[in-house]
């Protein structure tokens, strides 16, 4: 991002601050009553929980203090809060894939947050491939109206070249009286 440009958060940035003051008060030892950090008594508990299936959901929270820091992220989200009511102003809008339901945005890049299919699961239901958060990535997809960047997100990427070797195999095996879909 460009030094200065004005950006903000789609719904504003209230639940992310909650949430850091949450994991502020489990590093410094004490009990938070933000919902999503309630059960945990530490923060290494939120770090282990993010690796297992049933906290995959603070994954994005734990890379974030990591990588950042909880002082610069405090003072990120100092810098944005309430740059959510002149968006049009905003040169980047950041966004959850809930938040932008029914939207639409010229350009939209996906990060890599999403868990759309797991190792273990690939032999399972539905390929692997969990339903719930493929439906998310397929609105965050269709926000775009005139450039989708798709590269910083390996679940889309991984399904960009699944569809490609489906098709690919399809192709191979296609009879002249059936056409792939993409010759149609």
């Amino acid at each position: 991002m460009e030094p200065h440009a004005r950006f903000g958060v789609v719904g504003g940035v209230a639940d992310l601050e909650k949430l850091l003051e949450g994991a502020a008060a489990l590093k410094r030892g004490e009990r938070t009553h933000v919902s999503e950090l309630a059960e945990f008594t530490s923060w290494r508990e939120v770090e282990e929980a993010s690796e297992e299936e049933y906290g995959r959901h603070l994954t994005p929270l734990v890379k974030m203090v990591e990588q950042h820091g909880l002082p610069k992220l405090f003072g990120v989200v100092a810098m944005v809060r309430g740059n959510e009511r002149d968006e049009e102003s905003c040169k980047t809008l950041f966004s959850t894939a809930h938040k932008s339901k029914g939207r639409e945005f010229e350009s939209v890049m996906l990060t890599d947050d999403f868990t759309i299919r797991t190792a273990e699961a690939d032999a399972g239901e539905n390929g692997g491939w969990n339903v719930e958060e493929g439906n998310l990535l397929y609105v965050a997809v269709t926000r775009a109206k005139l450039s989708l960047d798709p590269y910083a997100c390996y679940a889309a990427t991984d399904a960009i070249t699944t569809a490609r070797a489906l098709r690919t195999a399809n192709t191979a095996t296609a009879t002249p009286a059936r056409a792939p879909i993409a010759e149609l």
